[in-house]
């Protein structure tokens, strides 16, 4: 075998190997941004509401989780993007403690206000309903969150 033809086959090994190594690294470096949908909070009171409440109790639980989800998604979005702000003032060549506490106290407001939303409407359809209803909602929230836990601190 001559030289220059070790020298072809080289080069096509050498050609292969790299875009093996890249096929891989791409599926891999995908896999990592793969994220599964936030589980549906909602969705998890009705099913746990659903078959605990009476017909009337688990109609007003509904009109509540109705009127609740989409405050919710914007609060979820807001959330987000003050928590954008918060990482831009700490990222910040030259940390402004007075905007990092501004974007923080908007958080934190944008949390209250959807807190009082749900308390208030929450206080509404306790009043409607009957003892027994009142206490399967109490023994939900004696539960805890839904879904699974949270992901452990970094």
């Amino acid at each position: 075998m001559t030289s220059r033809r070790l020298a072809v086959i080289l080069a096509n090994l050498l050609f292969v190997s790299v875009a093996g190594n890249l096929f891989f690294a791409g599926w891999i470096a995908s896999q990592s941004f793969y994220r599964p949908p936030p589980p549906d909070m909602f969705a998890d009171i009705e099913r746990h509401m659903e078959d605990r409440l009476t017909p009337e109790g688990f109609v007003l639980m509904q009109d509540l989780i109705s009127k609740m989800r989409p405050k919710f998604s914007a609060m979820s979005h807001d959330s987000r993007v003050n928590r954008d702000a918060i990482v831009d003032t700490i990222e910040a060549e030259s940390f402004d403690k007075a905007a990092f506490m501004s974007a923080t106290a908007r958080l934190m407001g944008i949390r209250n206000d959807l807190d009082t939303a749900m308390i208030d409407n929450a206080a509404d359809v306790m009043e409607k309903l009957n003892p027994a209803d009142r206490r399967v909602v109490a023994d939900f929230i004696a539960m805890g969150p839904p879904g699974p836990p949270p992901p452990p601190p970094r």
